[in-house]
């Protein structure tokens, strides 16, 4: 009795060990299955290579040579591998492959190309790349044989990351001195646009206040304003500084007091120009920008008014200069900026 006691201890110890160690191997399993990324393989044969390599087979072969069910479908798969082939250009057969995650963007690619008639030469090479774009660690080394005559090249894409466009829109005051008797201050509005890689484009309009200019004969004036719209291009020198050049119209519209016969008129003056800009961020899209420039006008103007016979000394008459631009004017200007996106 006390010999078989024991025997009969011994025989559920030994039972209670096997079935301990048979749960940890199943849990050890189960981890290193959750743990590795699941794959689905999309193979499509193009026009021409029907002969080549059906799915099924690919998907089996890739399988055993990871030792394990490595892939499933693709609503279930974490990443995939979309592979086709096609006849080469010139004889033989190539294939291209990408392994891409669940988003769709590409994770690596391969190709693979061959000069053999039969397009079953690419079966070996096929199944290792897949294998290794599975698990790159899991495949094992293939075995030993004579290489095929398999060219397997790596495709290597530049991928060029570029900035938005911005568009932005801006006001603000200037002074201007040439363009008026006095120097005239102006109210403006702008427009820039800001393509990534090219320099600011930019479309402003602007208006002066009345700038007054007294005639030789005591109590004859005229008010005149100048108001007008320019373009200029404006490549970046740093971050915060442009350079510009530009061109603009402006018309000059005068208004005579206490002549003889209403004065009146408007001309236009065009006019290339040269200007350095800076931007200073505030808050949020908000921006301190601040300019200074000149402007040369293609045409000088003059405002004059008619003289009687009387007064010119001249049974004809005659004409008096009240006013005749400069040569070229200089302005300077701030103002804020909103960035639209």
């Amino acid at each position: 009795m006390g010999g078989g006691g024991v025997g009969y201890d011994a025989f559920l110890t030994s039972r209670w060990a096997a079935s301990v160690l048979a749960l940890f191997a199943a849990f050890c399993a189960a981890g290193t299955a959750h743990a590795q990324a699941t794959s689905s393989l999309s193979w499509s044969r193009l026009p021409g290579a029907e002969s080549c390599i059906g799915a099924g087979e690919l998907a089996r072969r890739v399988e055993q040579r990871l030792g394990r069910r490595a892939l499933v479908a693709p609503s279930q798969a974490d990443r995939s591998v979309e592979a086709h082939v096609e006849p080469r250009r010139g004889g033989g057969w190539q294939a291209a492959l990408a392994l891409a995650d669940r988003s769709g963007a590409i994770l690596r690619e391969r190709a693979l190309e061959t000069r053999e008639p039969s397009c079953r030469a690419l079966d070996d090479a096929l199944v290792l790349v897949i294998a290794l774009l599975v698990d790159p660690e899991g495949a094992p080394p293939p075995p030993p044989e004579p290489a095929p005559r398999v060219v397997i090249r790596e495709v290597v894409r530049t991928v060029h990351v570029h900035e938005p466009w911005s568009l932005a829109a801006a006001s603000g005051a200037s002074v201007e001195a040439g363009v008026l008797p006095e120097p005239a201050l102006a109210a403006q509005l702008a427009i820039a646009v800001d393509p990534p890689g090219l320099p600011v484009a930019e479309l402003a309009g602007f208006a002066t206040l009345a700038s007054d200019e007294e005639a030789e004969l005591a109590g004859r004036s005229a008010a005149l304003r100048v108001f007008g719209a320019s373009a200029a291009v404006c490549p970046r020198l740093f971050g915060w500084l442009r350079a510009c050049g530009a061109a603009r119209v402006s018309w000059l519209r005068w208004r005579g007091d206490g002549f003889e016969k209403e004065a009146s008129g408007s001309t236009a003056v065009p006019a290339l120009g040269a200007a350095a800009q800076s931007e200073l961020a505030l808050v949020g899209p908000f921006s301190l920008v601040a300019g200074a420039g000149a402007w040369v006008p293609l045409r000088r103007v003059s405002v004059r008014y008619d003289l009687s016979a009387s007064v010119a000394g001249d049974p004809e008459g005659g004409t008096e200069v009240l006013y005749r631009a400069a040569a070229a004017s200089v302005w300077a200007g701030v103002g804020v900026a909103v960035r639209f996106f």
